[in-house]
């Protein structure tokens, strides 16, 4: 099971995580999005992006969000500074939340709400817990099927089925 990427959709949920968490670390950035993509396609059969994650030692990471972080753009509507320790990301324009569905908007919200909650070391605890960072070995692929398990049958057809011929 692959999903193909929604880039301008992944960049509009990159603008919105920006601007609802101002100064976000590039950590905190791919973990919102993981949870927000496991999230919605554990309840709906399809991840809100689409995007392909890696696991990395302190959880997964979202291989095309990151590229676009590591070079932001006018055209991304991005900014990212080198404040301090860490990388801080900055939208410099609203989202178009237009691309987005209610349950993408309010998946990606509850992510950003858990992870402001939660300090570093819970989130990528947490992220380990999950079978699909368990399964696969450091710095290599998340398998989707994984982010389903424990999940009733039909949402994994459904989620098969979106895979095959879904658009996001």
């Amino acid at each position: 099971m692959e999903f193909k990427v929604n880039s301008g959709k992944l960049t509009e949920a990159l603008v919105l995580i920006a601007r609802e968490w101002p100064d976000i670390t590039p950590f905190f950035v791919a973990k919102v999005l993981y949870f927000a993509d496991r999230d919605h396609l554990r309840r709906f059969g399809r991840p809100v992006t689409g995007d392909r994650y890696i696991a990395m030692k302190h959880g997964p990471v979202p291989s095309h969000a990151y590229d676009i972080m590591k070079n932001p753009s006018a055209l991304h509507g991005l900014t990212v500074s080198a404040d301090g320790r860490y990388a801080r990301l900055r939208a410099t324009r609203e989202p178009d939340v237009n691309v987005f569905s209610r349950s993408d908007l309010e998946a990606l919200r509850d992510s950003i709400s858990y992870c402001q909650a939660h300090q570093f070391d819970e989130v990528s605890k947490q992220t380990h817990r999950h079978k699909a960072w368990r399964n696969a070995d450091e710095n290599d692929v998340m398998q989707p099927i994984d982010f389903l398990d424990g999940v009733d049958e039909k949402i994994v057809e459904e989620a098969h089925a979106f895979a095959a011929y879904g658009v996001l």
